[in-house]
């Protein structure tokens, strides 16, 4: 028997665990699928929305913050929110901090041509007192400030 082994022939185990492990019940409606990823749950799109299984534990919640690159504080807000969710771009329900905090003060949602400015220069401190509401784009250290007492509460009025 040159070439063989006495043992009679058995499927390689590995290849077989990992072919079985493809095929997966779905959480909602019990069917049996084979699954594209290994974290793959549910057999589609529509089972997965209508789901009332519990989130998974890296699930991010409502008003967990990231840094961005350039230094600004991302917040993620809820899809329901009237008031930040026509400010969204896309499908992003990530949105800069500080225009969170300024369209929760003055209770609307703000333009997209109306600029948020940090009073301090610090892209972090977005207290409201730190900030300001412009109706263009501004420059780094630029601060509005009344010539007669040094006030940073200004408003603007629209001429007619």
């Amino acid at each position: 028997m040159r070439g063989r082994s006495a043992i009679p022939f058995l499927p390689r185990a590995p290849v077989w665990r990992c072919e079985m492990a493809r095929y997966i019940r779905c959480e909602r409606c019990t069917v049996v699928f084979k699954a594209r990823r290994t974290s793959s749950r549910f057999c589609s799109k529509s089972c997965s929305s209508l789901s009332t299984a519990p989130r998974r534990a890296n699930a991010v919640h409502v008003g967990a913050t990231r840094y961005q690159a350039d230094g600004y504080v991302l917040e993620r807000f809820a899809a329901s929110d009237e008031t930040l969710a026509p400010m969204r771009r896309g499908i992003s329900l990530w949105l800069p901090q500080h225009r969170i905090v300024m369209a929760r003060a003055i209770g609307r949602p703000l333009e997209s041509w109306e600029k948020v400015h940090h009073i301090n220069g610090d892209r972090t401190d977005n207290r409201l007192e730190n900030l300001q509401l412009r109706s263009g784009p501004h420059g780094n250290g630029q601060v509005a400030r009344c010539a007669d007492c040094g006030s940073q509460h200004i408003v603007f009025d629209v001429l007619a």
